[in-house]
């Protein structure tokens, strides 16, 4: 059995667990009378077993179940006592144990964005196009959407099962902290959204101060796996990250093996992205930010597990109290190349092939030297675009 504590996340994120990690444990030392969360998977896979297994295992330890996995994880979220802890390291049941650890909110501080991905080079032209994404269901994974903003109408149904809050705050539909809004915004708002005729979908897995755990993200992309079904068309935007988590990273794995597209800000740290969840899951899309003049924005992770870039420097998208707001990082660099999949996914590009189409498509490498290989993507290809009526705004000095 594997046990490894689980990073912090920031915000800027199918298949059974067919193999699980088999490296020799080592013992967890309780320390006092607190109780912990910790994220658990079994060591054996029973298709739809997990709840009764997860109860049964909290009556033994004398905790709690905070969340089931099913689809991306074979597993569940427990609150026990840490004094106890270390029994869990002997369960034949188990496989891995990872401690649960808080996650966070990964922002910097009018959109020139959508001026950029719609030209190969600067300067900008003061022109925008959107992308059809038609047929596409879009999860913004994050603090909730502000669903009565006049950017969503007609782009989100408020009455619609794709919505979820795994926070416990009551509504996914609520945004408290207005990143989550920001985020969906521009991936398909009205006006400042790459994409259109999406639909939109609020996954709550941030409370209203921008935090939340690795068990709430894990939940928030099992929820997504089951809500989108098979042979459907769907994209994650998870503009969330934090240090190294083998269950983040495993939950993004088996939604892609599943056929869902997922997108993930590359991280705010100016460090190497391949040091944090679940910007390094090598099957998800990872999106470093830029500067209005192709430069990398100076908060921006880089390195061999950012596979494009898109623009994240003074966004300017929807906010939760009805109006705007200009804010930067890899979190607004992210929702970019959501709204571009989704233009491809509806294009009918298949899923599994929808990261090569924007990474060939990206603009010439060499906006980092740090990135070799990546580019910033744009929305030409297989995406249908179509001409906004909208101005773009100048971009900031």
């Amino acid at each position: 059995m594997n046990f490894a504590p689980a990073a912090i996340i920031f915000l800027c994120g199918a298949a059974s667990v067919a193999a699980l990690d088999n490296v020799r444990s080592r013992r967890i030392n309780g320390s006092g009378g607190n109780s912990k969360k910790y994220i658990v998977t079994f060591a054996t896979y029973e298709k739809g077993a997990e709840a009764a297994n997860c109860q049964a295992l909290a009556q033994e330890q004398g905790g709690t179940v905070s969340h089931v996995f099913d689809k991306v994880l074979s597993g569940c979220a427990l609150t026990i006592p840490d004094t106890i802890v270390g029994t869990l390291e002997s369960n034949p049941k188990l496989a891995t144990i990872e401690e649960d650890l808080p996650v966070f909110t990964n922002q910097q501080v009018p959109s020139w964005g959508l001026d950029r991905i719609n030209q190969l080079t600067v300067p900008l032209d003061n022109n925008a196009e959107k992308v059809d994404a038609s047929g596409v269901k879009v999860y913004i994974v994050d603090t909730g959407i502000q669903g009565d903003h006049p950017d969503f109408v007609g782009v989100m149904n408020p009455s619609s099962g794709c919505h979820s809050d795994k926070t416990n705050e009551g509504n996914a539909l609520l945004d408290g902290n207005g990143h989550g809004t920001h985020v969906a915004s521009i991936t398909c708002g009205n006006t400042y959204g790459v994409a259109e005729n999406c639909e939109l979908c609020a996954v709550k897995v941030l409370k209203s101060n921008g935090s939340g755990y690795f068990s709430d993200f894990i939940a928030g992309i099992n929820f997504v796996v089951n809500n989108c079904g098979v042979g459907n068309r769907c994209v994650v935007n998870a503009s969330l990250g934090g240090g190294l988590s083998k269950r983040g990273n495993q939950a993004v794995a088996n939604a892609v093996a599943a056929g869902v597209v997922v997108v993930i800000a590359a991280g705010n740290s100016n460090a190497d992205a391949c040091k944090y969840s679940p910007a390094s899951e090598p099957t998800a899309i990872t999106v470093g930010s830029t500067t209005n003049t192709d430069g990398i924005s100076k908060f921006s992770n880089y390195g061999n597990c950012v596979d494009v870039y898109g623009p994240g420097s003074s966004i300017t998208a929807a906010w939760k109290n009805g109006g705007t707001r200009t804010i930067s990082g890899t979190s607004m660099a992210s929702p970019h190349v959501a709204g571009i999949a989704a233009g491809h996914f509806s294009a009918r590009i298949p899923a599994s092939q929808v990261a090569l189409e924007i990474t060939s498509f990206s603009t010439r490498p060499g906006i980092d030297s740090r990135t070799p290989n990546a580019g910033l993507a744009t929305i030409f290809s297989g995406a249908t675009v179509s001409p906004t009526s909208y101005p773009t705004t100048s971009p900031p000095s």
